[in-house]
Parts: C-alpha cells; structure tokens; sequence
C-alpha cells in the first residue's frame, strides 16, 4: 500500500481536510478487507486512479466498490492468523488510538522505546493468543505471568480507576472490560473488546 498511499499523498499536496479524509476512508477500508493481499499492482493502478476522481470530485459518495465489499460485523476474530494482514491492522489500529503505558500513562516516545506487542491476559497460563488479548506495552516486567487481577488491581491503587481507565481506552478496553479483568474474566474481556474494536473500525472506515 505504500505506493498507492504515496501517490495519493503526493496528488493531494496540501490540499483541504476533505480531501485527506477520502484518503483516510480507502486506507482503512483497504486494510480491513484485505484489497492488496492479492492482485496488489493490478488493483492500485485501478484504485488510485479512481481515488484520483474521487479526491478531485465534491462528491461525498463513495466511488470504490470495495469499500461495501465486506461487513466488519462479520470479521472472525476468533480466527485471526498472527501476523496476517488483519492481525497486523489491528495492531496499527491500537497504536493509533494511543496505547499508553500501564504504568506510567504516558505515550511511548516513538516504537522504539522499548514498545512490544504483548498478551494482557498471560499466554502460559490462559493460553489465549487471541488478537483480542494482545495489545502494545513499553514493558511486561512487572505484569510477567500474573492474573489480571493482580496486576490491574494494583495499577487501580496506584492510579485511581478513573486514571486507570482513561489509560485503558487507549487501548480499546471499556469499563466493562476492566470489571471483566478485575474477575479474570477473559471471555467476558474479548467480548467486550471485540465490540469497542468493531465500533472503531466503522468510524475509520465511514
């Protein structure tokens, strides 16, 4: 996608809000279907062309029709294949909203201070490797192979719930999923995470 999006960008220049935001709008309908996991090169120069149209045009509708290609109600997440172009789109979908250190609050500088994708739910003793139990921390020192209960409880005293949740949100986890790891409830966890996921990726994508 870096060709296309490179082109894009390029044809916009510094153009207006609007604009950016149909770009926006084919970036991430394109990851969440999968449209250059195949045929890459053919569907590009089909696409940026149109897009092109598109971004030109004060016309709001949308003119790709991979765009109501696919339903986000209907992705499986239960069968997420670790590191297929939708597992990796989520992952860029949590860096996105923020994800702030557990610990400190804070944003991590850049990828490379010491951000790693991680379980929240410890994988050696729940065995879930779920995307839905994955996340980006800058360190799992401390959380190791204990239950959530431990670890978000303490961070709940350190914190205070609402700090605590304000941290979580940038993760994509609600209130409901706090009550859920302060019970090591890890289905009740996915689920309600999978609801707050789905919910961002329609507002990405409309």
């Amino acid at each position: 996608m870096i060709l296309p999006l490179a082109a894009l960008l390029l044809h916009v220049g510094k153009g207006q809000d609007s604009k950016f935001k149909k770009i926006d709008r084919w970036y991430w309908n394109a990851c969440f279907c999968g449209r250059y996991s195949q045929a890459a090169n053919t569907r590009s120069e089909s696409d940026v062309a149109k897009m092109f149209e598109w971004i030109s045009s004060d016309k709001d509708q949308d003119i790709l029709d991979f765009f109501n290609s696919y339903d986000i109600n209907q992705i499986d997440f239960d069968n997420i294949k670790k590191y297929s172009y939708l597992h990796r789109t989520i992952i860029c979908l949590l860096i996105k909203s923020g994800c702030k250190d557990f610990k400190t609050g804070q944003v991590p500088k850049t990828l490379l201070d010491s951000a790693e994708e991680d379980h929240i739910f410890p994988s050696l003793k729940y065995g879930d490797d779920n995307i839905l139990n994955r996340t980006i921390i800058t360190t799992n020192e401390s959380k190791n192979d204990g239950v959530p209960m431990e670890y978000f409880g303490e961070l709940q005293k350190k914190h205070e719930r609402s700090v605590l949740l304000e941290i979580l949100k940038s993760h994509l986890i609600s209130n409901h999923g706090l009550n859920a790891l302060m019970e090591n409830q890890i289905e009740d966890f996915k689920e309600d995470r999978k609801i707050n996921l789905i919910e961002y990726m329609k507002k990405l994508s409309s």
